[in-house]
């Protein structure tokens, strides 16, 4: 009986071992229905239980920022929206926070409402992090990302491997107007149908704007540095930078940029 009981405590210990080597690694959903691992150790990018339940980019650093996966439970694609690159980008981080809560009909929803969370509670472009966060994401193929937040960031991205990703920020002017600005324009990568997504969401946010001044235009090639632009060149994620402009009123900023992302929504069956 001895024996026995030694016998099963060393099966148990077994299994303790096995779950808790599992433990550090998570999953998300990916595009094709099957799991994808995340490796948190190297980029803190940890299922860690936070505000309302949210997982936790640079986890346990003071860089944290709260991350949420929306499942509808039936295959479709993954979106990712991220808002909150630039602290001192109201527009894109308030209408990131309206998908915080939204169930998509089919496929997986990943929000990233405030990524520099330090600049959005300075109210400033780079805030407390070191250096422009969208200019910490790899150029080459072979490089990683600069900081522990944008490392986190794109471990997610990776990961997670969304069909498209949209990056929400604001320009100082409207680019039809002053072209040294990029406000009021979709920056693009392109590939695949990446172009045809762009101009149907141009086409949705444009029919309420009164003045062709004041339209969106498309432009190729996020910046270099950007997380759109390392999506675009170094994973499968069709990849966009949404740039509303400064000179409107902030309620018509987030309006046109929620309106951009249902109608990529609606054309992928998630809406």
């Amino acid at each position: 009986m001895q024996m026995r009981q030694i016998h099963l405590a060393l099966i148990l210990a077994s299994l303790v071992l096995i779950f808790a080597s599992l433990g550090h690694a998570q999953t998300l959903s990916a595009t094709n229905g099957s799991f994808t691992t995340i490796n948190p150790g190297a980029s803190r990018t940890e299922h860690v239980t936070g505000e309302s339940g949210a997982n936790q980019l640079a986890a346990r650093t003071r860089f944290a920022t709260p991350y949420y996966v929306n499942e509808s439970g039936v295959r479709g694609p993954t979106v990712m929206i991220v808002g909150g690159m630039h602290g001192d980008e109201p527009a894109g981080y308030m209408a990131a926070r309206q998908f915080v809560t939204f169930r998509p009909k089919r496929g997986t929803i990943i929000v990233i409402p405030e990524a520099n969370r330090l600049g959005v509670q300075a109210d400033a472009r780079i805030g407390g992090h070191p250096g422009d966060l969208n200019r910490d994401f790899p150029r080459k193929r072979s490089e990683k990302a600069d900081t522990t937040l944008a490392q986190s960031v794109w471990s997610l991205v990776t990961g997670s491997r969304p069909d498209y990703l949209f990056d929400l920020h604001e320009g100082y002017d409207f680019h039809k107007i002053n072209s040294e600005s990029v406000g009021q324009s979709i920056i693009y990568y392109p590939k695949g149908d990446t172009v045809s997504m762009a101009r149907a969401m141009q086409a949705r946010v444009n029919a309420d704007i009164s003045r062709s001044s004041h339209e969106f235009s498309l432009i190729k090639y996020p910046v270099k540095g950007s997380l759109a632009r390392a999506s675009g060149m170094f994973t499968q994620t069709k990849a966009m930078i949404l740039e509303t402009s400064r000179k409107q009123p902030l309620h018509v900023r987030v309006d046109q940029h929620t309106t951009m992302v249902n109608a990529a929504l609606e054309r992928l069956g998630m809406r």
